[in-house]
This record gives structure tokens, C-alpha cells and sequence, in this order.
């Protein structure tokens, strides 16, 4: 019973996974979005358990292959099937597909890992060079494609381990093997149960790379070309294991979690309630210590997920900062443009405005220049009787006449309000540029409001 109830908690949480209720993956990462070669990953540990027996009974038939060929005097046997040394034998064939299974389970990675939401470095990158690198081995092991390197080696002179192309050949699949261990290691610090096969794998690697230099640190039984074949398979199997292990988990990652916080509800609360007070009563029992440790090993994967988390959030803050400065760095620059085509687009409304006021201008001259034409010539004898040398003279200049129109009192304009425009703004979180933009918005409102004034 608290097994269950502890599985049942377990299942809710890796359903509630990522960051605030967000899914760890996209939605590109999900089965319906995903190519159909994806559903060749197993789901069940029984078949990768049945991966790892197969590759220890094929490396024990090709050791004992070997031992038993090796003795026969029979000159129509082939012997030359069972070597494991060299290609075009059944070893390096068995070494050729695990080196293609490595490479299969690393494109299935590949292919859900390039989704992951936070990946903001892109280390998904990682999955499809270690596919390409371990192809190639794969196809080297089959046909003994670095014999190739003999050709230039001939042209120089040296001594005996540096004259061979397979000691070239090794020096150059170590320094693969370990770059690729590095970039592992960092994929897998939080998960300890890919730490513990990794590290099987590197040592087993070592272990070869010592079996093959038995001229150097002495002959013994594991520096037979019998253990060497053996480790070498060995660590194969042993990462192509893991890396199938890493693809189940990834796949089964993508396919949970929850897409908003709003999926989270009180149903939900309450279940995880009820586990847990089912949980919490379990543990008093004595039987509860014998439940615990039947874990499934699987689980060692869920480990050290808060440091995963703390390392996620920090690439997440560089790439906001980043991403921030880069906005802030746009903004100037749309500020920049935003004030050259305002100024350019005052110029010319300055310009128009000119235009236009200095047209009513020319058409009052003329008007008045017709006006002076037709007006009658003002004589100082013709004065009225009525005044005297000590009164001045009548004006008629207030005087309306057919042509001169009668004279208006001049309008006072109501002025535009800049208390009220600037009012609107909060001045203290603006910065010089856009001060100066708004000094131009106002001046243009400014003119607006004149125009409309004179034309009313």
C-alpha cells in the first residue's frame, strides 16, 4: 500500500514538471510532433535488459569462437572467421553493430533533446556529433578503412610504433573518445546513475588502451589479444547501453509535464493531499523500511535535480541579460531613427507652414494695390466749412466704401495649454531623447492649434 501511494506521488510530480508549471520540452518534443522513428525507443527496462545480455553472449561466443579456432589443425576450417583482429571477421562485425546502435540511439536523442525548453546553449548539439563519430567508427571497424593512412606514413622514416597507421589510428579515436567522455560528463552531472556507467566505460577504455601496449608495461593475460577484443567490446556495449537509457529518459521526459498553471487544480491539490497523508501513516510501520529499499534503480536518473534546476535558472538570468542588452542597444537605436525622421518631418512643416503664409501675403498686395486704384484722391482744400485752420481736418479714413471692406476688430486666440500636455507624462522616467521628442510632439501641437485658431 505505501508503494503504491508513493509511486502515485512520484507519477504526480514528474507530470507537474518544469519551471512554474511550464513543460520541460516544447510541443515539437511530443509524440504526435515527433517522426515515427522515435517509437523505436523501448519503454520497458526488461528490454534493455535484454540488450545487455545479448551483447555479453555475443562478446563471450566471439572470445570462445576464437579459443576454439585457434587450436584446430584442420587447414579447410576458416579460421580467419573466428580472428578478432582485423576486419572481415565475425568480432569486428558484432563491434560494428553496437557502434551502429550507439549511433541510433544517439540520433533518437538528438531528435527529442533539441526541443528542450531551457537548452539555451544549445548543448543538444552534442547527441548528433557523437552519432556521426560513432557511425564512422562503426564502418572503420567493419571494412579497416584506416589502412589508408599507410600511404603518407611511407614517406617518412620512423621507428616501429610510429611507422604503423593503426598507432596513429588509436592515438586519434582516444583523443574522440575523450572529448566526448568530457561533453558527457557535463551532460550527466546531476544524473549519478549515467555518472556510474559512464565512468565503467572510461575505465574499461583504459583498461584496452593498456592491454594493446603490452610491449611497453610487459606481457600478462590481460595484454592477450583475447582481453583486448573483450574490453574494447566491452566499453561499447557499456555506452551504447547508456545511451539508450539517456533516450528512454528523455522521451519520457518530453511526453509530461503540463502546459500552464491553469491545468493545476483543486482536484489535483487534493490528490497529492491524500498521498500524502496516505505516505506520512505508512511510515510508522516496520514494514515501511522493507518497502523502500525494493526502489527501482532506474530512479537514481531523479537525483540531484535541484542542482539541475540552480544551473538552469542561471543560464536562464545570462540569457535575459543578454537578450536585455541587445533590446536596450535596439531601442537607442529606434530612438536614434525615430528623432531623424521627426526632425526631417518638421522641417518640412516648417517649410509648408512658409509656403502657405506667405500666399495670403501676395493676395492682400494685389487686393490692395486694386483698392489704391479705385479709391478717389483726398484733397486737403476739399474740408469741410464747418472747421477752422486751429481743427484738424475731418478723417475719412473710417469711412466704407463699395470696394474697401469695413475693418474688423482683431480676435484674441485662446493660447494651447502646456500644463495640461505635459501633465500626462511622467517627466522622471524619461530619458534625454525622449524629452526632446516630446519638445518636438509639442511644438507640432502648438502649430496645429494655431492653424485651427485662424481658421476659425
Amino acid at each position: 500500500m505505501a508503494l503504491k501511494a508513493k509511486k502515485q506521488l512520484r507519477e504526480f510530480h514528474r507530470q507537474q514538471t518544469g519551471h512554474d508549471g511550464v513543460r520541460e520540452y516544447f510541443d515539437r518534443a511530443m509524440l504526435e510532433n515527433q517522426p515515427r522513428l522515435t517509437d523505436l525507443i523501448p519503454k520497458s527496462l526488461w528490454a534493455y535488459l535484454a540488450m545487455l545480455l545479448l551483447g555479453v553472449i555475443s562478446i563471450y561466443v566471439c572470445q570462445q569462437a576464437h579459443i576454439y579456432a585457434r587450436d584446430l589443425q584442420s587447414p579447410e576450417f576458416p579460421k580467419h572467421l573466428f580472428e578478432i583482429a582485423g576486419p572481415g571477421n565475425l568480432t569486428s562485425w558484432c563491434m560494428s553493430v553496437m557502434l551502429l546502435m550507439l549511433s541510433l540511439g544517439a540520433v533518437f536523442v538528438y531528435l527529442l533533446r533539441r526541443h528542450k525548453a531551457d537548452d539555451y546553449k544549445g548543448r543538444y548539439r552534442l547527441w548528433l556529433s557523437l552519432a556521426a563519430f560513432s557511425g564512422f567508427l562503426s564502418f572503420e571497424v567493419a571494412t579497416g578503412g584506416h589502412q589508408i593512412l599507410s600511404v603518407p606514413l611511407a614517406r617518412f622514416e620512423m621507428p616501429s610504433p610510429w611507422n604503423e597507421a593503426s598507432t596513429w589510428w588509436m592515438m586519434m579515436v582516444s583523443l574522440g573518445a575523450m572529448y566526448f567522455s568530457i561533453r558527457l560528463l557535463i551532460e550527466f552531472k546531476s544524473r549519478p546513475g549515467m555518472l556510474m556507467m559512464l565512468a565503467m566505460a572510461v575505465m574499461v577504455l583504459i583498461a584496452a588502451g593498456c592491454s594493446r601496449m603490452g610491449g611497453v608495461i610487459g606481457e600478462s593475460a590481460l595484454t592477450t589479444d583475447v582481453a583486448e577484443s573483450s574490453l574494447a567490446m566491452s566499453a561499447i556495449l557499456v555506452v551504447s547501453l547508456m545511451i539508450w537509457l539517456n533516450a528512454r529518459k528523455v522521451y519520457l521526459n518530453a511526453q509530461q509535464g503540463k502546459t500552464s498553471v491553469s491545468q493545476l487544480t483543486q482536484p489535483n491539490h487534493a490528490t497529492v493531499k491524500k498521498v500524502v497523508a496516505e505516505v506520512s501513516g505508512m511510515e510508522d510501520s516496520p514494514q515501511e523500511l522493507a518497502v523502500e529499499q525494493d526502489a527501482e534503480w532506474d530512479d537514481w536518473d531523479d537525483l540531484g535535480d535541484d542542482e539541475e534546476l540552480a544551473e538552469v535558472e542561471e543560464e536562464y538570468d545570462e540569457y535575459v541579460e543578454e537578450d536585455f542588452e541587445q533590446s536596450d542597444d535596439e531601442l537607442d537605436e529606434i530612438d536614434e531613427e525615430v528623432v531623424d525622421e521627426e526632425t526631417e518631418r518638421d522641417y518640412e512643416e516648417s517649410e509648408s507652414y512658409q509656403d502657405e503664409a506667405e500666399v495670403p501675403e501676395q493676395v492682400q498686395q494685389e487686393e490692395e494695390v486694386v483698392y489704391s486704384a479705385y479709391a478717389p484722391e483726398e484733397d486737403d482744400s476739399m474740408q469741410s466749412d464747418d472747421s477752422t485752420v486751429y481743427e484738424t481736418p475731418v478723417d475719412n479714413s473710417q469711412q466704407n466704401t463699395l470696394l474697401i471692406p469695413p475693418k474688423e476688430d482683431k480676435i484674441e486666440h485662446e493660447s494651447f495649454d502646456e500644463d495640461a500636455f505635459w501633465e500626462q507624462y511622467d517627466l522622471t522616467k524619461m530619458s534625454r531623447k525622449q524629452l526632446k521628442t516630446m519638445r518636438k510632439k509639442l511644438n507640432r501641437l502648438k502649430r496645429k492649434h494655431a492653424e485651427k485658431q485662424r481658421a476659425a
